[in-house]
């Protein structure tokens, strides 16, 4: 089937077992195997067409579009698993288990945002992925200022995300005075926000993290 265009399907059937083995090709090829569903009526869905470059109808067999209709919330969930899943090359075995955690979790929480943003403008599921994963790489980004004898990495800015979320913003001391942070203030405090790893006075710190 790999010379056949896209919605080409092949099948088999058991006639002893009266199980009928569908094989249909889309994006990937799709198998599907059943002892009580048909091949007709076929269905037609919209799909691209690489031979033709453009977008157009092509046949689906029955089996496929009841399995698309019908199948559970577990079958739904693993196939948006397997949208944006996480690779990892050269690692242990054991690396995939805990991706495929981190999928899953993302996934829930994708699950619960539509939940609670109905009605309102809803992300898709790579663009919340992105909504998740950019505060976590803005987090450790530093400013490293060259010219001493050592190296200062001072985090000079937060992503928005991380600054207004509200939550675990503690006022720390250092050792040394380092200059507040906040637009339009000279002080030089050893005051700090934990979370942030930012330096702030404490006439600054809560202006900072308010919109």
């Amino acid at each position: 089937m790999k010379k056949e265009k896209r919605g080409s399907y092949d099948y088999m059937f058991d006639t002893n077992e009266e199980i009928l083995l569908v094989r249909w090709s889309d994006n990937k090829y799709v198998c599907v195997g059943t002892n009580y569903d048909t091949i007709e009526p076929l269905k037609k869905v919209n799909r691209w067409l690489s031979h033709v470059k453009i977008k157009g109808d092509v046949p689906l067999p029955n089996v496929m579009n009841n399995y698309n209709t019908y199948m559970g919330s577990v079958d739904h969930h693993d196939q948006l698993d397997c949208k944006f899943a996480t690779s990892l090359r050269g690692k242990k075995w054991y690396w995939s288990l805990f991706t495929r955690v981190l999928d899953m979790i993302v996934v829930n929480a994708w699950i619960i945002h539509k939940f609670l943003q109905t009605g309102k403008e809803q992300l898709d599921l790579v663009s919340f992925r992105r909504a998740v994963c950019v505060p976590y790489l803005k987090l450790g980004k530093a400013d490293i200022r060259i010219g001493r004898k050592s190296r200062d990495i001072i985090p000079s800015t937060r992503l928005d995300d991380v600054r207004y979320d509200g939550k675990d913003h503690v006022i720390a001391k250092r050792e040394n005075q380092r200059r507040c942070q906040k637009k339009s203030c000279s002080r030089k405090p050893r005051t700090y926000c934990k979370k942030c790893n930012i330096t702030l006075c404490l006439e600054c710190f809560t202006p900072y993290h308010k919109q």
